[in-house]
């Protein structure tokens, strides 16, 4: 049975800027090799997504701060748009995930 990692993006009302972030995380997945992979990406909002359960939650500065502290790791993306940025700072979750990649 595959492990299945979850990663919730999260912006104000759960839209916008998380799907933005959503759909640069699944292109960073990409390039890390995680394609077709047990990943799933989803979007969030910032008052709910503490409650998501997931293994790692990718938020803006203006929100990350904010879900500090709570039951998941908080990565925080200064470049919404930023597939390099977002590879970077997945990577090392990735590895620990995936340590066969």
């Amino acid at each position: 049975m595959r492990n299945i990692r979850k990663i919730t993006c999260v912006c104000g009302m759960g839209l916008g800027s998380g799907l933005l972030i959503k759909m640069t995380v699944q292109k960073a997945l990409d390039k890390l090799g995680v394609k077709g992979m047990a990943v799933n990406v989803e979007v969030g909002d910032v008052s709910t997504a503490r409650a998501f359960g997931s293994d790692l939650v990718l938020a803006s500065p203006e929100f990350g701060p904010r879900l500090e502290g709570g039951p998941s790791p908080v990565v925080v993306v200064n470049n919404l748009l930023s597939v390099d940025e977002v590879q970077t700072k997945l990577a090392p979750h990735v590895r620990d995930w995936f340590p066969n990649l």
